[in-house]
C-alpha cells in the first residue's frame, strides 16, 4: 500500500506543469540520482575504453 502511494505521488509530480523558466518538476533526491547515473555512465565508458586499449 505504501509503495503504491509513493508511486502515485511520483507520477503526479512528473505530470505537474513546471513553473515558468523550468523544464520539469523534480522530487527530493532526483537531481542526485540523475547526476549519479551520468557519473556512472561516464565512468563505465571510460573503463570500457581503458580495457579496449
Amino acid at each position: 500500500m505504501f509503495k503504491e502511494h509513493v508511486d502515485q505521488s511520483m507520477n503526479e509530480l512528473n505530470e505537474t506543469k513546471p513553473a515558468a523558466g523550468f523544464d520539469h518538476v523534480l522530487y527530493p533526491g532526483e537531481l542526485s540520482l540523475i547526476k549519479r547515473k551520468k557519473y556512472l555512465k561516464k565512468e563505465f565508458l571510460s573503463f570500457r575504453i581503458f580495457m579496449i586499449i
